[in-house]
């Protein structure tokens, strides 16, 4: 056939064409060809081949469907922009406006809405960039339906709920709880408040799902006394009120009622109720077992539903309930076995299991060994169901409490005790103290002995504190802020106390503590000076004695040229008799709580001392005393000596009183009378330091707290005068602070005791260009000591240097050991009247130092290397920028103190709130009041 044939006879017979293709353009008279138009269906039993590029278009162009071989994807276009894109090798993209919306692909698929990602769906879960949101109502469910844990918002009640069992596993930071339900129901009534969290049962709460045969369990619920749900609670806020107890159910965050334990009448005549009438005053929970103190202590025991009341051995009702937990709120009768404490009235209570607690048959669980505090002493429960009881000379104990090392703290009327209880004693008559730790017998050899700070700290302004665990630490509070206390149970002499106020933070005080200060958070800097002017303090003008009032027989007189030196001097002189008081009214007004300094020039007249000398509120030793500055005891010379007394003032007033003796005309001259506000020793000693010149203070880091002293020179600098107390001879002793060098100097005294005239013995701790360095001579041996590093980096480091006898002494920088001298020093450090402990200066006024200085403390033991590190790592921490290192507020008054062993914090709780502590950094705070009851656990915080 032609190529010549017309395209009408091609179409009219349909016949192929058998020598090949034929184009329009070939065909005679042929028009181009137009894009096929179809109106039905087409049909086709092979591929329909598109080229690389070409399209597919659908409706038009509003739909086109091409490949691109160059990308290697197959694009679905609508309206010319991508809407699809099939990824050859990367899965599937779906893309709007260009932008990937999502993507499918063999590790997940990602959901990018408006280009950015925000949720990954792969193998190993869900990845949420952003915010997950649920509407009103609609429940996140976990568990095998779930239904075991649900979180979700209730728009009727307005209140987000989690409801479900929860075991936390690690660490929790949190806000306080909303206790709003337990405020609004109890008002201020509550006496004490406990968080009771079952996962730190010795079964991990597991007991609460085989309560199901008890009577509790199936008692009527939604009534006065018991709440909408049978199981016990995963955490219990269990609050005492005056005569109430109630069980609150903390895994519902409205905590509802769970269980109401009502007080009525008293154990005389067996009218009792599980919980008695009258006063309570403890709570503790552990292995399913509540204890309650108040008038003896009833011990309920969930899972066996059943009590026990314990008594002292002159109450007749005491024994266990005959009645189940079901009838906890009618007339009790009792039952044997019978447990007697020490005394009836009880005021605290603390629950613990020992290594080895035989297996209760009736729980399943270890039993608890329950210590409480009696007005007898201190009764332990042990468990083996036997009682021994610990009195001491101070009978009534005020609080127990265990220690994480099975150690037992107790407090009794104002003096702490320590007991090991490794290996419990059946009976045990009296108490042992001053002994080293023992596996038989229980023994009081707290610190305090050794005139700690831990001492000092627990006595308040009214004489009271309370002390409680903390972690492996005895924290102890009152209305003089509250302490740390870290016990040493193989060296007792060298445990180590930190106090805490709203002022101030005295760092990690170890054993013997004999100085502790620049411990401020005032940055006002500090100018020396007396308080007292003119007529009253140099007596050198004219021939009045202003200021002084006098008893009969005594007279006080104006006394040309027996001042020191030779100018005037007031005269105090005795006509025999009694009351020959002379007193100086200073005028000055003190402020409370502060320390000062009373400084004077002092002699006879002829070879008869003064009997007394003392300084009071009032005149003539009356009122407020600060006690005796010297006695006739102390022998006063013919010759001028200064005398200096520290003292903290509690009232305004101050009073010099001079008892001149009796009989013959005895004269006491006194000159330079001063009286200088001190930077204060937070130590047991309250020996402070003068200032001389003006000393700058500066917070040791940008918002922080804490801080530090510069600006030393010849005339600016710390001074504290001859104290005994920093003679240690060649026993062991040590001296920590803080310090930051900025610039470098060939020699900077940092901290210098030396005589006046430099002659041995001394100690001073300086800084040189590369190094800071320890000299110590006793006159006949020298010993230097270098830590050989330079430490001129504008950061802070803590220098600890100590001796540990007459033959060795250590550096350590950072915790970290530095060097040593085995060089012996023979006589050791002894000083006399002239002997001066100075901060930032050399003793000759020369060499002053350039850097910061902060916490500095001495000390009579020297800290092992562990405590050295210890103290490091706590208190690094108070350096850094916005580091809080007080209680909150201005209130010194703390109410209650809690530690949450899960979250590693503590809280404690005054009238401006509760500061919340993390180590020795306080992390945050609240503002409401807190009044006598705190309890935390795995991040729940109940107060009341």
């Amino acid at each position: 056939m032609s190529k010549a044939r017309t395209l009408a006879d091609f179409i009219s017979d349909g016949s192929p064409l058998a020598d090949g293709t034929i184009s329009v353009s070939e065909v005679s008279g042929a028009a181009p060809l137009e894009s096929p138009t179809f109106t039905g269906t087409i049909t086709s039993t092979g591929n329909i081949a598109l080229g690389d590029l070409d399209e597919l278009r659908l409706g038009g162009n509003a739909m086109r469907l091409y490949y691109d071989s160059n990308n290697n994807y197959t694009v679905l276009d609508s309206n010319g922009t991508q809407g699809f894109r099939f990824m050859g090798t990367n899965g599937l993209s779906v893309e709007i406006d260009g932008s990937a919306v999502t993507s499918f692909g063999l590790n997940g698929v990602t959901i990018s809405p408006n280009g950015t990602e925000k949720l990954q769906v792969y193998s190993g879960g869900s990845i949420f960039s952003g915010n997950l949101r649920v509407n009103d109502d609609i429940k996140l469910g976990f568990g095998q339906f779930g239904t075991d844990l649900e979180i979700y918002h209730d728009t009727a009640s307005t209140t987000n709920k989690l409801v479900g069992d929860l075991t936390q596993t690690g660490r929790l930071t949190t806000d306080a709880a909303d206790l709003a339900a337990i405020a609004k129901s109890i008002t201020d009534t509550a006496v004490d408040v406990f968080v009771y969290d079952t996962s730190k049962d010795s079964d991990g709460g597991a007991w609460r799902k085989r309560t199901q045969g008890t009577s509790w369990y199936n008692e009527t619920l939604n009534t006065a006394t018991r709440g909408a749900r049978r199981e016990f609670p995963a955490v219990a806020v269990i609050v005492a009120e005056s005569n109430q107890v109630t069980i609150y159910d903390g895994d519902d965050p409205d905590l509802p009622m769970w269980m109401v334990f009502n007080g009525v009448g008293s154990r005389g005549g067996q009218t009792a109720y599980y919980v008695s009438g009258g006063t309570l005053t403890g709570l503790s929970a552990l292995n399913g077992q509540l204890s309650v103190s108040h008038y003896g202590t009833v011990i309920i025991n969930m899972v066996a539903d059943s009590g026990i009341y314990v008594g002292s051995a002159s109450d007749n009702n005491k024994g266990t309930f005959t009645k189940p937990i079901i009838e906890r709120n009618a007339v009790q009768g009792y039952t044997s076995p019978v447990l007697i404490a020490v005394q009836e009235a009880h005021n605290d209570v603390a629950m613990t299991v020992l290594p080895n607690a035989p297996i209760d048959p009736a729980t399943g669980l270890p039993v608890p060994t329950i210590a409480v505090a009696t007005g007898g002493g201190v009764s332990v429960i042990k468990d083996d169901g036997t009682v021994v009881s610990l009195t001491t000379s101070n009978n009534t104990a005020e609080t127990v409490s265990w220690l994480s090392n099975n150690h037992l703290a107790a407090e009794t009327v104002g003096y702490p005790y320590v007991f090991t209880v490794s290996s419990l004693p059946k009976t045990v008559s009296g108490y042992v103290s001053s002994e080293a730790p023992s596996s038989d017998l229980w023994h009081h050899f707290s610190i305090t002995e050794y005139a700690n700070t831990y001492n000092y700290v627990l006595t308040g302004t009214n004489g009271t504190y309370r002390n409680e665990t903390v972690g492996e630490y005895l924290g102890s509070y009152c209305d003089a802020g509250f302490a740390l206390v870290d016990e040493n149970f193989e060296n007792y002499q060298n445990g180590s106390s930190v106090h805490v106020t709203s002022t101030y933070n005295t760092g990690w005080m170890n054993g013997d503590i004999k100085l502790a200060t620049l411990s401020d958070t005032d940055d006002t800097d500090v100018t020396g000076g007396s308080l007292l002017t003119g007529q009253k303090s140099t007596y050198d003008v004219d021939t009045s004695t202003p200021g002084w009032n006098t008893q009969a027989n005594a007279t006080v007189s104006h006394s040309s040229g027996n001042g020191n030196g030779g100018g005037n001097a007031v005269s105090v002189t005795s006509s025999g008799g009694s009351n020959i008081y002379g007193s100086l009214d200073t005028g000055l007004s003190l402020t409370s709580g502060k320390q000062y300094i009373l400084q004077f020039d002092i002699r006879n007249s002829s070879g008869t001392a003064a009997s007394v000398i003392n300084a009071s509120q009032n005149a003539y030793h009356s009122g407020t005393q600060y006690g005796n500055i010297l006695t006739s005891s102390d022998n006063l010379s013919t010759t001028y000596q200064t005398v200096y007394f520290t003292f903290t003032a509690t009232t305004a007033n101050l009073n010099l009183n001079v008892y001149a003796g009796t009989g013959n005309n005895v004269a006491v001259y006194l000159d330079n009378i001063q009286v200088h506000e001190a930077e204060e020793d937070r130590s047991v000693n309250g020996n402070g330091l003068q200032v001389f010149g003006t000393v700058t203070k500066n917070p040791v880091a940008t918002g922080a707290d804490l801080v530090a002293y510069s600006g030393f020179s010849g005339s600016n600098y710390l001074q504290q005068p001859y104290n005994s107390d920093l003679d240690f001879g060649t026993s062991a002793w040590s001296v920590t602070c803080w310090f930051k060098i900025a610039s470098g100097a060939n020699t900077a005294v940092m901290l210098s005791w030396r005589n006046s005239g430099g002659a041995a013995p001394y100690w001073q701790i300086y800084q040189t260009n590369t190094a800071m360095n320890f000299d110590a001579s006793d006159g006949s041996g020298y010993a230097g000591l270098s830590t050989s590093t330079t430490y001129r980096d504008d950061h802070w480091h803590m220098l600890t240097f100590l001796a540990r006898g007459p033959s060795l002494r250590e550096a350590y920088v950072d915790g970290k050991f530095v060097g040593s001298s085995t060089t012996t020093v023979g006589t050791g450090f002894t000083g006399g009247s002239d002997h001066e402990f100075k901060v930032g200066q050399h003793y000759d006024g020369a060499y002053s130092y350039t850097g910061s200085v902060a916490l500095v403390r001495i000390s009579a033991t020297a800290p092992s290397p562990e405590q050295i590190k210890k103290i490091y790592e706590d208190e690094k921490v108070l350096f850094q920028e916005n580091a809080q290192a007080t209680l909150y507020g201005s209130s010194d008054a703390v109410t209650a103190l809690a530690y949450d062993d899960s979250t590693e914090l503590l809280h404690v709780g005054t009238s401006a709130g509760r500061s919340v502590f993390q180590g020795l950094r306080r992390v945050d705070n609240t503002t409401d009041a807190v009044g006598a009851a705190i309890s935390a656990s795995n991040g729940l915080v109940a107060e009341d």
